[in-house]
């Protein structure tokens, strides 16, 4: 039989799913930045270097795989900001206080479970052991 599943794994998972979707957000935020500054040099490229119809090509190439990755962060970001902005707001960061002590809660019982133990009241320990034998 395998492992039981403890609940305090999922809350944990939880957690740090949250996390990584605010780490997403700001990383993106960051790329679409770094990504429209590439973009303007690309476009200064091409308006002010006197390139052969072959280097504009390869320059133009550039400037549209540096778009396509601006929209897929952009859209990261789209879609993970209500999200962020809930997290960072009074509700969210208390949700989450929340979550992270019912987390230790949930844990303290998990290990009070696999420590527990028995102490008989009427029978002698060896007499107890023997009969769980």
């Amino acid at each position: 039989m395998g492992k039981k599943p403890m609940f305090s794994e999922q809350i944990s998972a939880f957690l740090a799913l949250l996390d990584q979707v605010q780490k997403d957000n700001d990383w993106n935020a960051q790329e679409v930045v770094r990504l429209d500054r590439l973009t303007q040099d690309y476009l200064h490229m091409l308006e002010l270097e006197d390139f052969s119809s072959r280097e504009r090509a390869r320059v133009a190439k550039d400037l549209k795989a540096c778009r396509v990755e601006r929209r897929r962060a952009k859209d990261i970001v789209v879609t993970t900001q209500p999200m962020v902005d809930f997290l960072e707001g009074e509700r969210g960061k208390m949700m989450i206080s929340q979550l992270q002590q019912v987390l230790g809660k949930v844990r303290r019982e998990e290990n009070h479970i696999t420590q527990r133990t028995y102490t008989p009241k009427v029978l002698s320990q060896e007499d107890f052991e023997a009969r769980n034998r």
